[in-house]
Parts: structure tokens; C-alpha cells; sequence
């Protein structure tokens, strides 16, 4: 089995980085690990999370991490973060995820979830395809 990792980016910034043009050309199931960083929170298609799932092979690994929208409402409500840096990270994001709701999503599709937790308003998630 040939092993085919790839890093999925809103943006192409490196000749090795996937976009989501190159992750609709390639087939489902082809990849054994993607590392998708903040694409949930921008990409135009709002099934980007089940496209990016169907791209994974059985046993393959899901690395995922974007902005936390609970962890940057509670920011703004503590006084963390004030409006006008609120205002500035959300002011391109089409959806918000949160690592309560990503772990909702993969537990009731019986993935199994390696990890997940916050670091500075971001989520970290690991999960393995069952």
C-alpha cells in the first residue's frame, strides 16, 4: 500500500500543499493521512468536512485544526479577546466549528477520536477512519 499523506490549505503557499480543487480531483478513499488546517472554517462548500472524510482510505488518520467558535465567544465574553480583534478573525470565515462539535460529528460516525483539544482559540483534532 503506498502511503499518501497531504496538507490541506485554504491557500497554496507550498509546491507540496493540497487545496480543495486538488482534494475534488483525487479519488475517494486514496489517502492514508490528510492534515486539513483552518479549510472548514473557509471553503465555499458547505459538506467540505464529509468531502475531506470520503477522501480518507480506511485506517487513515484525520488531522484537523481551525478557529474554535465557543472558545472565541468565550474570549470576547471573559474580555480575552475585544471586539475588534473578534471582528477581525471572523470577518472571513463562512462556518465555525468547535472541538465539542467535531467530536459529536466523528463519535456518531463511530470514528475513533486519538485526540482533541484547544490551544489559543484553535482546535486540535486527531481522528482514525474506522
Amino acid at each position: 500500500m503506498i502511503d499518501k499523506t497531504i496538507h490541506l490549505v485554504p491557500q497554496k503557499l507550498q509546491a507540496t500543499d493540497y487545496t480543495e480543487d486538488d482534494l475534488n480531483m483525487s479519488p475517494d478513499g486514496f489517502f492514508t493521512t490528510i492534515s486539513a488546517v483552518d479549510i472548514l472554517e473557509v471553503s465555499p462548500s458547505d459538506d467540505i468536512l464529509d468531502k475531506i472524510c470520503n477522501k480518507l482510505r480506511t485506517g487513515g488518520i484525520l488531522q484537523l485544526s481551525g478557529i474554535d467558535g465557543l472558545a472565541l465567544c468565550r474570549g470576547v465574553y471573559a474580555g480575552d479577546i475585544n471586539l475588534a480583534q473578534y471582528s477581525n478573525i471572523i470577518k472571513n470565515l463562512k462556518r465555525v466549528y468547535s472541538v465539542i462539535s467535531l467530536k459529536k460529528y466523528f463519535t456518531d460516525r463511530h470514528w475513533k477520536i486519538e485526540f482533541a483539544g484547544l490551544h489559543q482559540n484553535k482546535y486540535n483534532v486527531k481522528i482514525r477512519k474506522p
